[in-house]
């Protein structure tokens, strides 16, 4: 979203260089003139230098009363150059002028972003408060407060000088974007895209753009500040609208010169002090576990550059307690063994089905996939992204939580076998043959065997399952070569499942150990 555009006079106003304003209530004794009790005047500063001081709003006047300003949504003003000022009006940031003769005092009409914030009240507050600025004529500064009134002498605004927080530091802070200045413009981040950054101990930072994940190296010294040309994953987002903001978001990165961070803000500066880029601190979501969560690969880092995962390819990994990692390699299933110790990692080799996927780049990719996996020495989890890294610490493979399908019925669905195991090998089923289940509720499944009809009992106990002795027509199939020798496979093999699962439209039937040894999907 496009904020309506701001001069850089008001740029130069938002760092809220000193000092911030909060309302509070007007409770002057003499009518809010200024005047102490008693005629005096050894309190109350009139005519104060405002430049460069900076405050939090504690309260506004609403129908003919003061009214408290909404606790954890601050109103901010600050005074900066060249009669520029500006802050948070709650929801926005804001920019106008000023000018100040002896107490009196006039805004110009302000400029804002246009963000929409849910929070009830909030752009109510906000509207009154920009609206109230228009009516301000003059001032008053006694002690800590600062109250602005109307041209009848009533408090229409008082605030407190700000307290600025102690900065969070910029290593290990999640930083996400609010505004950037492509400079035409001070724009919103699009709502529902999220722009972040992670600045880390190694001079690395990275974060998602909006579609993509990047990366790149910065350098710090003081509050001077460079970053790399940064690269990134190349997934294509339907929406134009957020891939132009991520190409502004990634050219606006290598202009930063200098950075500032004020509490839970952080700034980030070009060479000639225009502000670029503001991040407000994220709060991280509680990260998933790593069993018992669907990972779907969304990038691999192989040498010094990130692929995405090739457009209606699907690469996936679901790890169980049981220390087995298994899902899709974007062509074939594989599956292989894992270790952790704390955030330590290993992968053993990988297993996986023998299928020849037409397109080469695919096949190319799964090759990748499961070479990488052997590389893993660690991982990290950040909300919904899982990172497998190398034993350099770089994110060989970053995943980022799926949703799990709906599990069908195991009664009642058609379930074509796609792989059965024989000990560590999985076997892809004959091309040209199908081997189907139909489990009954009389306790009886039926199907295909790839030549001939089966049928037998079956016993059911939660997720136990075990099959009686099979039957089948007589048959005799030649081709494809080697159907009777599967056929014969499956039907012996149906005597070692003790147990079932289903995740979505796959059914696994697994052996006495917990192994794997058939592997269904639900026919369309």
């Amino acid at each position: 979203m496009v904020m309506r555009p701001m001069k850089d006079t008001m740029r130069k106003a938002l760092p809220l260089a000193g000092t911030a304003i909060v309302l509070a209530a007007c409770l002057l004794a003499a009518g809010c003139t200024g005047q102490a009790p008693g005629g005096k005047d050894n309190e109350t500063v009139q005519g104060i230098d405002l430049n460069g001081t900076a405050w939090d709003l504690v309260s506004y006047a609403q129908n003919s009363s003061m009214v408290n300003a909404l606790e954890g949504t601050p109103v901010t003003l600050a005074f900066g150059e060249n009669t520029t000022a500006g802050g948070s009006a709650g929801c926005n940031r804001y920019s106008t002028s000023y000018s100040v003769d002896g107490t009196a005092i006039t805004f110009g009409p302000a400029i804002s972003t246009q963000m929409y914030c849910m929070k009830p009240g909030v752009m109510e507050q906000e509207s009154a408060y920009l609206g109230l600025l228009n009516t301000v004529k003059t001032y008053e500064v006694k002690d800590d407060t600062l109250t602005f009134f109307d041209e009848k002498g009533t408090a229409v605004l008082v605030f407190k000088k700000h307290v600025p927080p102690e900065p969070e530091p910029l290593v290990g802070t999640d930083w996400e974007l609010q505004w950037y200045n492509d400079g035409d413009a001070v724009v919103s981040v699009i709502a529902g895209s999220e722009v972040t950054a992670v600045f880390d101990e190694d001079g690395k930072v990275a974060g998602s753009a909006g579609c993509n994940r990047y990366f790149a190296s910065y350098t710090v010294n003081g509050t001077e500040m460079t970053i790399g040309q940064a690269g990134s994953t190349l997934m294509a987002c339907t929406d134009e609208d957020v891939m132009k903001q991520e190409s502004t978001y990634l050219r606006l990165l290598g202009t930063v010169a200098s950075f500032s961070i004020e509490g839970e803000e952080l700034t980030l500066m070009n060479a000639n002090g225009t502000k670029v880029l503001m991040f407000a601190k994220a709060v991280p979501p509680e990260p998933k576990p790593l069993t018992g969560t669907n990972w779907t690969l969304e990038s691999l880092h192989t040498g010094d550059a990130v692929s995405s995962v090739i457009a209606g390819s699907e690469i996936t990994a679901v790890f169980d307690e049981d220390g087995r990692i298994a899902g899709s390699a974007g062509c074939n299933r594989y599956f292989a063994t894992y270790t952790v110790n704390g955030t330590e990692m290993t992968i053993g080799p990988a297993g996986s089905t023998l299928m020849a996927c037409t397109d080469e780049d695919i096949m190319k990719q799964e090759s990748t996939f499961l070479s990488l996996l052997e590389s893993v020495a660690s991982f990290t989890i950040e909300g919904d992204r899982l990172s497998l890294r190398d034993e350099n610490g770089t994110a060989v493979l970053v995943f980022k939580e799926a949703q799990a399908p709906v599990a069908l019925p195991l009664v009642g669905t058609t379930w074509v076998l796609d792989t059965y195991h024989l000990g560590d090998i999985a076997v892809r089923v004959i091309e040209g043959t199908e081997i189907t289940a139909v489990f009954g509720e009389d306790g009886k499944v039926t199907g295909s065997a790839g030549c001939n009809n089966y049928f037998a009992t079956y016993n059911l106990s939660g997720s136990s399952l075990t099959f009686g002795p099979a039957g089948s027509t007589k048959k005799i199939c030649a081709e494809p070569e080697g159907i009777m020798e599967q056929e014969e496979r499956y039907l012996s093999i149906l005597k070692a499942v003790r147990s079932y699962e289903i995740e979505g439209n796959q059914l696994k039937m697994l052996d006495m150990n917990g192994w794997r040894i058939f592997a269904f999907n639900a026919k369309v």
